[in-house]
């Protein structure tokens, strides 16, 4: 969807912009100037960006900050099906003028101020002058299980790059044999996430791509529910509503008013077997009919 960016300094360089856009949101090429009927320059920058799902956001989507800064350089953003926040805090619900939360000039995050915030170095560094924590984005090695082998590898990548920059392709895991055990190799850097517990985007442990299981595992790897992908219990303790519909909790899929989002790319209107960004195979090609990856007898129940 397209994107506006204004900064109220127009000497701020674009690839800044874009650096910083990339903290939240897939960019689509370069930014277009923006211009008024004599043809001047607004001080506005126009993006394509894909965004990207987030299980720690309402509504499953990260969106970025309404307003914002670039060191002192102030800016705003307006794009369509942008959610209405307090522009002080970023919370919906309540706008500026009746906004109560305490928010720590030291690290930027809520519930308490900064004569009393105990957050590491790290914090500062991350929101006084907008750069990602090291940690975030050291490279590391992911290993990705699809129960079904047939899975098309680039499919696996298309699914890791809704949270993760996959740095190459994947290899293929093998035992003392050299018999593959359906696993993967990525090295991947993570992305950081002003919203998510630790200010990083972490992956599900578990997932589906169409009907076909799998997991992943990472150094630094948090521990989460492998029902409602939450910190704090396990799934024989889970007692929250997970939609099989839409993926969102809080409800169930006999009351589900949402669009059923496919768990390929993470967009609504259509499903896996019928995404844009799934590969498609020959025969698939020739006959025009989108084609299943091949489920192995275990899954089947034969």
């Amino acid at each position: 969807r397209p994107i506006t960016v204004h900064m109220f300094n127009g000497n701020v360089p674009e690839s800044i912009v874009s650096i910083f856009l990339k903290r939240f949101v897939d960019l689509q090429g370069e930014g277009k100037t923006v211009v008024d009927e004599e043809n001047v320059w607004t001080a506005k920058w126009r993006y394509m960006a894909r965004f990207r799902t987030s299980l720690m956001t309402p509504g499953g989507v990260l969106h970025p900050p309404a307003t914002f800064n670039i060191g002192p350089n102030r800016g705003y953003i307006i794009y369509p099906g942008q959610p209405k926040t307090c522009r002080r805090c970023g919370q919906e619900g309540h706008l500026v003028v009746d906004c109560k939360t305490e928010i720590c000039r030291r690290c930027g995050r809520i519930g308490h101020v900064a004569t009393t915030c105990r957050h590491a170095l790290v914090g500062v560094l991350s929101l006084i002058f907008k750069k990602e924590p090291l940690f975030a984005r050291e490279l590391r090695s992911m290993i990705v299980h699809m129960y079904n082998p047939h899975v098309p590898e680039p499919d696996i990548v298309t699914f890791l790059r809704r949270y993760v920059d996959v740095q190459g392709g994947g290899q293929k895991v093998v035992d003392e044999e050299r018999i593959w055990t359906f696993k993967r190799r990525y090295l991947v850097r993570l992305r950081q996430c002003p919203t998510a517990p630790g200010g990083v985007l972490h992956p599900p442990a578990n997932f589906t791509i169409g009907l076909n299981r799998g997991y992943l595992i990472y150094s630094g790897q948090p521990q989460t529910c492998r029902r409602c992908g939450q910190e704090g219990h396990l799934a024989a303790e889970c007692s929250t509503e997970v939609c099989r519909w839409c993926g969102r909790t809080g409800h169930v899929a006999v009351v589900c008013t949402y669009q059923q989002l496919c768990n390929l790319c993470g967009e609504s209107g259509h499903l896996y077997r019928v995404c844009p960004r799934k590969t498609r195979s020959f025969a698939s090609m020739v006959s025009g009919k989108p084609a299943q990856p091949r489920v192995p007898k275990e899954q089947q129940g034969v």
